[in-house]
């Protein structure tokens, strides 16, 4: 689902900072990637908040192509466009949108 690159992030960063000697030999390799993408680790309310993450992001890309020009069509969007106004859809909720299950 959305957010599935946040949860490989946080995973592979975890298991970056594991030393060499735990990463050798291909039952540590496994045990140590076990580890990483373990529910311990990665638990159901991190899943949840990469996946409101990646919506805002998913939202923001929506309006940004509703508003786009035919002129503007193709040119890239700059990053700070994006952060503005994922801050301000934040902000600028309707209570109806809280109904949808």
């Amino acid at each position: 689902g959305e957010g599935i690159e946040y949860t490989w992030g946080l995973a592979k960063c975890h298991y970056r900072r594991y030393q060499l000697k735990e990463k050798k030999g291909k039952q540590n390799f496994e045990k140590l990637m076990r580890k990483c993408l373990s529910r311990d680790f990665i638990t159901a309310e991190r899943v949840r908040k990469f996946s409101k993450r990646a919506r805002g992001y998913m939202e923001t890309y929506v309006v940004i192509e509703m508003e786009e020009d035919v002129n503007t069509k193709g040119t890239p969007i700059p990053n700070r466009k994006i952060e503005q106004l994922k801050k301000v859809m934040k902000c600028h909720r309707a209570a109806l949108d809280f109904d949808k299950g």
